[in-house]
């Protein structure tokens, strides 16, 4: 399951490089590695020391280039729900469903109506109980018999 997850991983990190023209920036690549591939830090760090010492992406000191390599990869890239084109993924075939005879389908007029729902009853605030006395209170009470002494 683990070399799944990485190869997964490798395959939208270049699949992410292809889409940004070929190449993307430090900062660029692990944005998309922390919010797409979930994958930060040393995690980031492996998947792309992964793509050059397998020559499917060059690093030059500041950016990401893939390589033709790299770019045939990327076309493996699982695309799922995010970015599939429809060309890309087939419908599922569905068997065909049994014709309903006109005499048997229920016309409009014969369908039931239903009654709209009422909404749910409203419901009274709670009685909340009265702050009770705390200590700030006490001691300001304290202090103003205090105050009051020494007039």
């Amino acid at each position: 399951m683990a070399a799944d997850l990485a190869t997964t991983r490798r395959r939208r990190m270049l699949a992410f490089l292809v889409e940004q023209g070929g190449n993307a920036g430090l900062a660029e690549a692990n944005a998309f590695s922390e919010s797409k591939l979930l994958a930060a830090h040393q995690a980031f760090s492996a998947i792309m020391e992964a793509l050059v010492d397998g020559g499917l992406a060059t690093w030059d000191g500041e950016r990401f280039t893939v390589t033709q390599a790299g770019r045939d990869e990327a076309a493996l890239a699982p695309r799922g729900r995010r970015g599939a084109s429809p060309s890309a993924v087939s419908a599922p075939e569905t068997p065909p469903s049994p014709e309903i005879p006109p005499a048997a389908a229920p016309s409009v007029a014969e369908a039931p109506v239903e009654a709209p729902a009422s909404p749910p009853p409203v419901r009274s605030a709670p009685q909340v109980e009265p702050p009770r006395r705390g200590l700030r209170v006490r001691l300001l009470g304290l202090l103003r018999r205090l105050v009051a002494r020494e007039r």
